[in-house]
């Protein structure tokens, strides 16, 4: 299994590194290979971890707020549904992934759906442009291929 130190994930996501340590510190991608350890030990991160690193700064892209991507992140990491949403063709190829929330009425309940494509599905993706969005709709699925083109990844 390939690792990646933060300067090379840095390098490849067109971030810096301090960006990169934020982002671990915040919980947004949580190091597969070394987790963070205590001092002087490097934290190594997995293929998979630059792919959500890269899915990330995509998000970020839309102007969500940090809490929303965490949100995001960690449903990814614990819903069985969604567990290998970043590892497995099947998002590519069969299913959609959906998530929105209302930052007017409850900014803290996020929905997620899944929808086998070729069946009815929610709106076309969008997000609100104003600079404080208040109901977000995004299609997950097509973030990570996004980000997936953009690090070169089939």
């Amino acid at each position: 299994m390939k690792g990646y130190r933060k300067q090379e994930i840095a390098r490849r996501v067109g971030k810096s590194v301090s960006v990169i340590q934020s982002w671990t510190d915040q919980k947004l991608v949580l190091p597969e290979i070394i987790p963070a350890q205590g001092r002087g030990i490097a934290r190594v991160y997995s293929e998979k971890n630059l792919l959500e690193f890269a899915f990330v700064a995509e998000l970020l892209s839309f102007r969500l707020r940090l809490e929303t991507i965490r949100a995001i992140m960690e449903h990814i990491r614990q819903s069985d549904s969604v567990k290998d949403f970043f590892t497995s063709v099947r998002w590519a190829d069969e299913y959609q992934l959906f998530f929105s929330t209302d930052n007017r009425e409850s900014p803290d309940v996020h929905l997620f759906r899944v929808v086998k494509k070729g069946t009815s599905s929610p709106a076309a993706e969008m997000i609100d442009e104003s600079d404080s969005p208040a109901v977000i709709f995004v299609q997950l699925d097509k973030v990570l291929a996004e980000a997936k083109r953009r690090m070169g990844v089939k």
